[in-house]
């Protein structure tokens, strides 16, 4: 604006001055404003380059400026995205957590009913231990033992193959905690990662706003510079026409007037010159504000470069972790692939080994019965062998009894005649020797029906050894149904109902069982009792039969036979109170076997149902 002003009066310096300026300069001072105008134009010069120059520059800041917007929103964008892939990762987190949760409340179920399961193979080890134990105190026969001990073996590899599976869900549980942990971790790594973007580009969005400011500035410095020099350029302009008007003048004007006008027009310039002095110090404050907005763009690059390489190691790791993630992902569904495997071939073995068991339970049932139907058989037979028996030994007592008669008539008839006698002893013996002959029979049949009862205690320990190998395969199918049960998840919840009910069953038929066999105990120890005092009392018979049957005159010795004689009769007393006791033990056997097959019939029919 100050050099608009100046123009008016410079105009009229040259219109005035024209015709009165080249008589009056001399040479010199016209050489000395000669140099003053070469020196004017070359500063117009030289200010004309460093407004291009500047001008070069501003354009320059534009674009640097459009560069670390563009970077920005690039930032902001990458920003938004690192966002929506933190999102999607957190809820693969979670996802993977739940499965986890669930995972585990999986193992703990299998972990607790295989513990259970391991405790009621031990309880069941220690029972037949006890059983093996049982069986060798009363001397039981090899072929029990071995199945004992081959059950045991059985039980022991079951129990040792639980145990590694357990301690391999273990190692399961452990790594998937430590997973647990590593997943918790890295959430937390990431949500840091997360705050330290966000700070991080909110600096950014702080700085991009400071930067839009100083562009402004610069853009309205640059504006100012502008019009400066499209007024420098008026001016020189001006001074150019000015310069020419001089030439004029020189030639054409006065002299001392002329110099008092170039006097004040030099002036004039100096003061142009100052006003250019104070414009060139205004453009080197802007070469320092420029220069300090180029350090602070350098350190804002720099920041950058540094925000994008931490973004790119982010990147790295991210990457890394969804690697991390992706075999995860896959070791968990290749252990899901082979749990659903393994539970698909324990289903099948459990529908195999329930159909093995109801087979198994069949058979047993259809032996069980034609062993009953046997049986029955044989205590009709033995009923009727008994009956046979029994007339036998009432005809025996019959002619006992007669024979006594007789022998008692022969005793007096010896005393009247003892010459008759010697004769008639030989006879006597003879008669004794073949009533003893038949009194020893008697025995006979006396072991004939210990024999027999010893056929009925024989069946009914038959029983009992029947029993036990069905109660064993109602042991051997509830620990395979159990076991296999144990595996399975919540949907088999309806069979272990069932099996609790089965085992439920199982263990009232072992109670009802156990007291049979204590019933059948207790007949084993009164038929050995019995036994024994048949034994006793046959060993007896022979000696007094025996003994008498040398032959031998002396007076002595046919005494003797007198006496046996007599004895006779007390013998047959002896044979009649024992065979009432053997009718009685032959009664309380029938009405217990009776019993014992009721019993029997009970628990089969228990059983079918």
């Amino acid at each position: 604006m100050s050099v608009t002003n100046d123009t008016p009066p410079d105009n009229e310096l040259r219109n005035g001055t024209i015709n009165n300026v080249s008589a009056s300069i001399s040479e010199e001072e016209f050489y000395r404003l000669q140099e003053q105008l070469l020196e004017l134009r070359k500063r117009n010069y030289e200010l004309l380059e460093e407004n291009r120059r500047q001008h070069n520059y501003i354009t320059s800041l534009s674009s640097k400026g459009t560069d670390a917007l563009l970077f920005a929103s690039k930032l902001v964008g990458r920003k938004k995205d690192k966002d929506n892939s933190n999102e999607k990762l957190e809820n693969e987190v979670r996802l993977l957590q739940h499965k986890l949760s669930s995972q585990e409340e999986e193992f703990r179920l299998q972990q607790s009913t295989l513990l259970s399961e391991l405790n009621k193979v031990v309880k069941q080890c220690e029972i037949l231990e006890v059983k093996a134990k049982e069986y060798g105190e009363n001397g039981e026969t090899n072929e029990l033992a071995e199945q004992s001990k081959s059950d045991v073996a059985k039980l022991m590899k079951k129990n040792s193959d639980l145990e590694v599976e357990v301690s391999s869900l273990g190692e399961v549980l452990t790594e998937k905690d430590l997973l647990v942990a590593q997943i918790k971790a890295s959430n937390q790594e990431l949500l840091s990662s997360k705050k330290m973007l966000i700070e991080e580009i909110n600096m950014e969005r702080e700085r991009s706003a400071n930067l839009q400011r100083e562009l402004h500035e610069a853009v309205e410095l640059c504006e100012n510079g502008k019009q400066l020099l499209k007024e420098k350029e008026e001016t020189i302009v001006e001074l150019q026409r000015f310069y020419g008007g001089l030439m004029e003048k020189t030639v054409t004007s006065d002299g001392q007037s002329q110099t008092d006008d170039l006097q004040e027009y030099v002036r004039s310039l100096e003061v142009e010159c100052e006003r250019l002095r104070e414009i060139e110090k205004v453009t080197f404050e802007k070469d320092a504000l420029l220069k300090e907005r180029q350090k602070l763009l350098n350190i804002l690059e720099m920041e950058l470069q540094t925000a994008k390489a931490e973004a790119l190691a982010e990147k790295e790791k991210k990457r890394a972790e969804e690697a991390v993630w992706e075999e995860v992902r896959q070791g968990f569904g290749t252990e899901i692939q082979a749990l659903s495997m393994h539970v698909l071939e324990l289903e099948r073995s459990k529908e195999e080994e329930q159909t093995s068991a109801a087979q198994n339970f069949e058979m047993i049932k259809l032996t069980l019965e034609a062993k009953i139907k046997e049986s029955e058989e044989e205590i009709k037979r033995k009923d009727e062998e008994m009956k046979v028996a029994l007339k036998k030994q009432s005809s025996m007592v019959k002619e006992l009894r007669r024979q006594v008669q007789s022998e008692k008539k022969r005793a007096e008839q010896a005393e009247k005649h003892l010459d008759d006698v010697l004769g008639m002893g030989d006879a006597s013996v003879y008669t004794n020797s073949n009533a003893r002959i038949r009194v020893a029979g008697s025995p006979a049949t006396l072991s004939d029906r210990f024999k027999m009862k010893g056929d009925g205690e024989s069946s009914i320990c038959s029983w009992a050894f029947v029993a036990e190998p069905d109660r064993n395969s109602f042991h051997n199918f509830d620990e395979e149904s159990s076991c296999s049960a144990s595996i399975l998840e919540a949907d088999n919840a309806e069979l272990i109902s069932r099996l609790a009910i089965l085992q439920k069953k199982h263990a009232e038929t072992i109670d009802r069982l156990n007291m049979i066999e204590e019933e059948n105990t207790l007949l084993r120890k009164e038929v050995d009792e019995k036994s024994e005092v048949i034994a006793q009392w046959i060993r007896t018979i022979p000696d007094t039969n025996h003994s008498p049957q040398v032959a031998n005159s002396s007076p002595g010795l046919r005494f003797r036979r007198v006496l046996e004689m007599v004895r006779m009769d007390e013998s047959a007393a002896d044979i009649r109170d024992m065979n009432r006791r053997l009718q009685r033990m032959l009664e309380e056997t029938l009405s217990k076997n009776l019993v014992l097959q009721k019993n029997i019939q009970t628990l089969l029919e228990k059983d079918g149902n």
